[in-house]
């Protein structure tokens, strides 16, 4: 137990089910395959630094099995050997990523299995290291056998070239090194969405010290979303958390391998601007400590789309089932259903009529729809709909 301005803390703790739970006994053995949060230090706010070594009689022929309920828990390398994540036995619905803490970027760092892709080179592969503790959702049994070890100076197993067909997006707290990074990948078996197989959720204990980015779904926070392959214009909210106030970026990788779209924007709802990721993939503003809700990406091959540019952002409560949502020139008609014989139509302040877009139906999820970008001024949106019709007010 160590002191502190709180009073007595326990040093080694656990996460189980969702939740930390202290280890109060220092002669409690530490289970193989179970994951330990240690605080080491020489008082509570230094540490010079030392080694720990680790006694006892070298597993080399049976294996580790551990057995853990739903929710985030805590795992870790039993062996005195680096492993390989992706060789592990999963049984059940054990997620195929998994997380650890980097304390030079303040959060976590993941690895995607599905992909064989991960947010920083050092987990290539999911390479975990001897003793490396790390963080898995879903509830079940892993198996970790003696053929997964493998050996520590084959750094080819880091080096591996694989197409990596993701794009990453970095939010970075500026003159620091806390960062935290969102991919997306396109797949033909995926959904658009939340997808319970494939996708990363988002690990947040409440501890990490840098900047939060997070994809929105209607379930849950995302680290990684597989969208389906079918090429159709598509729009993400994405949510960001600032610890404190002052300048941060967001920086695009990868952009080059994401081919189905000729534009990835990027669009502030802060200050309304457009950023294109694909010509401009580095971004700065600033921002107040909180959370916010204050960017969207939108993929789409449509060449109006006013990028680098500002524009008018503008949220219409839902209607009918049917939510207004003004990015720019970008329109986003969010269905709560399938919607068929649909009609949307532009009118200008007298009446007439502006521009009629190709949408007969509207699928359910989002809808964009981009306004040519010669129309300038106050305009009357029109979408009508068995018999329904919704009306917002756009400013271009």
């Amino acid at each position: 137990c160590a002191y502190g301005p709180n009073g007595c803390f326990f040093s080694v703790r656990e996460h189980k089910v969702g939740v930390f739970s202290d280890v109060t006994n220092p002669n409690l053995p530490l289970v193989p395959g179970r994951g330990y949060e240690v605080f080491v230090g020489d008082d509570l706010n230094s540490y010079a630094g030392g080694t720990v070594n680790l006694n006892g009689q070298l597993n080399t022929s049976a294996g580790v099995s551990i057995s853990y309920s739903h929710d985030w828990n805590t795992l870790g390398n039993p062996f005195a050997s680096p492993i390989l994540f992706s060789t592990l036995s999963k049984f059940s619905t054990t997620g195929k990523y998994f997380y650890v803490y980097d304390a030079a970027t303040g959060g976590y760092q993941w690895y995607d299995e599905s992909s064989n892709t991960s947010s920083i080179p050092q987990l290539a592969n999911g390479l975990l290291a001897s003793g490396q503790g790390f963080w898995t959702n879903g509830w079940g049994t892993l198996i970790f056998n003696q053929s997964d070890k493998v050996d520590q100076t084959a750094t080819f197993i880091r080096s591996n070239e694989t197409i990596d067909n993701s794009i990453y997006l970095t939010l970075s707290e500026m003159n620091s090194t806390y960062s935290t990074t969102i991919s997306f990948e396109e797949s033909e078996i995926c959904l658009d969405g939340f997808d319970t197989i494939q996708d990363v959720m988002h690990l947040s204990t409440g501890h990490e010290k840098c900047p939060t980015l997070a994809i929105e779904t209607s379930e849950d926070l995302l680290r990684k979303n597989w969208m389906n392959d079918e090429i159709k214009d598509k729009t993400y909210d994405l949510f960001s958390k600032f610890l404190n106030e002052g300048y941060y970026s967001i920086e695009a990788e990868n952009m080059e391998s994401f081919n189905n779209y000729s534009k990835v924007v990027l669009f502030d709802n802060e200050t309304q601007e457009f950023i294109d990721l694909k010509t401009s993939p580095s971004y700065v503003f600033y921002s107040n400590a909180g959370e916010f809700n204050r960017f969207s990406l939108i993929f789409s091959n449509d060449p109006d789309i006013a990028v680098n540019e500002l524009g008018t952002a503008s949220i219409n409560e839902m209607t009918d089932g049917i939510t207004i949502v003004q990015m720019g020139n970008i329109v986003n008609v969010k269905s709560s259903n399938l919607e068929e014989n649909v009609s949307v139509v532009l009118y200008n302040s007298l009446g007439q009529e502006t521009a009629r877009f190709n949408t007969s139906s509207l699928s359910e999820g989002d809808n964009l729809i981009t306004v040519p970008s010669d129309i300038k001024g106050v305009h009357i949106l029109s979408i009508n709909f068995d018999g329904n019709r919704i009306t917002k007010k756009l400013v271009f």
